[in-house]
């Protein structure tokens, strides 16, 4: 992934992942701790304090002049910027919010979850032999 499309990503999946009530409180402070280390790397500018701002609130449409502006201030060469954002989404993806399945089965027979999957099962009841 290139970098400043990681930390795009990062930053909008942590910034919806925050606001659930069931984030847990070390991605909340991951999340923050990345808006914390991009803000920095703006220093004085509040142009891009503001686009994070923004693009947290609507990426589709900040997408773009937010990754101009992080290009600028060499974001993406930032090594704490960078570990920070990739520390964030793997928490995500090992939250049961932030993964890709969360399956709950009960009194089932068989189940089968994840891509490219092909399974054949067959279920047949057994005679219970009389005693």
């Amino acid at each position: 992934m290139e970098a400043v499309s990681m930390i795009l990503t990062a930053l909008a999946a942590g910034a919806v992942s925050a606001l659930q009530d069931t984030a847990a409180t070390a991605v909340k402070d991951a999340y923050q701790g990345l808006r914390t280390l991009i803000e920095k790397k703006f220093g004085d500018q509040p142009k891009g304090a503001e686009l994070v701002e923004e693009y947290t609130n609507d990426p589709d449409t900040w997408e773009k002049p937010l990754a101009k502006e992080l290009e600028k201030v060499g974001a993406e060469q930032d090594e704490q910027i960078l570990q920070a954002a990739k520390q964030l989404l793997e928490m995500l993806q090992t939250q049961p919010e932030g993964g890709k399945y969360n399956v709950q089965v009960s009194d089932s027979q068989g189940v089968v979850v994840g891509e490219h999957a092909q399974v054949e099962m067959n279920f047949a009841q057994q005679k219970k032999k009389k005693s």
